[in-house]
């Protein structure tokens, strides 16, 4: 280490023990009390941690939200990302029962080209598994 890295680490170093020397006094000299001896330790506290965020209330640190808070926000944000993800794979299978379909509908009109079946027979099957919609809109087998 380079020798002001070297001094700020001794430093911080004593500064540390200092802090624990007071604090480990502190809880000698209280003795009327376990809210008097945390009183005196938190006195301390930031020089051991180099920050005040230890000193405060429970919650998010840096914040005014409760954990509470941090909780509604993250089901929140697994709702929108769960609901994101099934819009995808719908649309995905959407696009993959239609790509499927063309496909069976060459086929059928490759058989009618070669003469395997009738073209009465390639309209049967295409209509074949449609939705009860589709077979409505189509009329009385018109």
């Amino acid at each position: 280490m380079c020798p002001p890295m070297m001094e700020s680490a001794t430093n911080f170093a004593s500064t540390a023990g200092d802090a624990v020397g007071h604090a480990g006094d502190a809880v000698t000299q209280a003795g009327s009390g376990l809210s008097e001896a945390l009183g005196a330790i938190s006195i301390h506290l930031p020089a051991l941690t180099g920050s005040t965020l230890a000193l405060q209330p429970a919650g998010v640190a840096g914040t005014n939200m409760s954990s509470d808070d941090v909780t509604k926000i993250v089901l929140i944000a697994l709702g929108v990302s769960l609901m994101v993800i099934l819009v995808v794979v719908k649309a995905v299978q959407r696009v993959s029962i239609a790509r499927a379909r063309e496909q069976s509908r060459r086929e059928i009109a490759a058989y009618v080209a070669e003469g395997s079946i009738t073209p009465d027979d390639a309209v049967k099957m295409m209509n074949a598994g449609g939705s009860a919609w589709e077979k409505f809109k189509g009329g009385c087998g018109v």
